[in-house]
């Protein structure tokens, strides 16, 4: 995966790595067209990609404020 040549430059020079993943898409829904290399079809399609890109910087936000909680608790332990 794309995190696989962060990880070895890490590992070569011994700095700690961690890899989170966000699933962006809920099973009954399909990734937009256009974020997957496809042409738009019409104006659903651009309402479509709107709906899904506020919802990608939603949860992006969620999952940095996670991400920084969970540092702080392994730095407190």
């Amino acid at each position: 995966m794309e995190s696989e040549r962060a990880a070895a430059v890490c590992r070569k020079f011994s700095v700690p790595f961690l890899t989170a993943r966000m699933i962006s898409d809920r099973s009954d829904e399909a990734v937009p067209r256009m974020f997957a290399g496809g042409k738009l079809r019409g104006p659903g399609d651009v309402f479509h990609a709107i709906h899904f890109a506020g919802r990608m910087l939603v949860l992006r936000e969620r999952l940095a404020t996670r991400l920084s909680q969970l540092i702080e608790e392994l730095e407190g332990a």
